[in-house]
């Protein structure tokens, strides 16, 4: 019963190990969405400062000058090139976040489940200490019977010994009465 019961209590820990390691793997992808969600938040704040930097340097009262509105045509490409990017970023980090949200959802649910499954666990393993205790506490009932049955079964002995002894005192005196009635009859 015991082996049973501590098979049960191996089986429960290797279901929390299993638990715990999905746990454990979960939190780490969340943590490496959450440095590339940042790196992306980063990258984009830098871009908006550049933008804003690029905005102030074109609202300057302008030259009458060719290299000059060559500079600001360039300037105004690689603004168009970089809003560009940043929209992509912008996407790639929405992304990021829809998938961020699935998997935070996905770890809440099975986490609820694990706490259900640890919850039952928890009770079945309480239903096997219950049952643990009975059986002992049965198996100390049992010897304390035991201890009595023996203490009677030497009473017992004891009498049957006893009995024994009177039996064959009994035998010996009627055996001395046959041979007094024998004696009389012959006289």
């Amino acid at each position: 019963v015991k082996n049973k019961y501590s098979l049960e209590n191996y089986n429960l820990q290797s279901k929390l190990t299993d638990f715990v390691i999905k746990f454990e793997n979960i939190k780490l992808t969340n943590d490496q969405l959450a440095n590339e969600l940042n790196e992306v938040k980063s990258k984009n704040n830098r871009l908006e400062f550049e933008i804003e930097n690029y905005k102030i340097e074109a609202d300057k009262p302008l030259r009458e000058n060719v290299n000059l509105k060559k500079d600001l045509e360039d300037l105004v490409n690689k603004l168009n090139e970089k809003q560009q990017i940043s929209d992509t970023e912008i996407s790639y980090r929405q992304e990021l976040e829809i998938k961020l949200k699935e998997i935070s959802e996905s770890f809440n649910f099975e986490k609820k489940v694990y706490e259900q499954e640890i919850e039952n666990l928890k009770a079945q393993n309480q239903v096997y200490q219950d049952s643990m205790v009975e059986l002992e506490r049965k198996l100390n009932q049992n010897s304390e019977n035991e201890t009595k049955i023996n203490q009677i079964l030497d009473e017992f002995k004891i009498e049957n010994i006893q009995l024994k002894e009177k039996n064959k005192q009994l035998e010996e005196q009627n055996l001395s009465l046959e041979n007094m009635c024998k004696n009389l009859e012959s006289v």
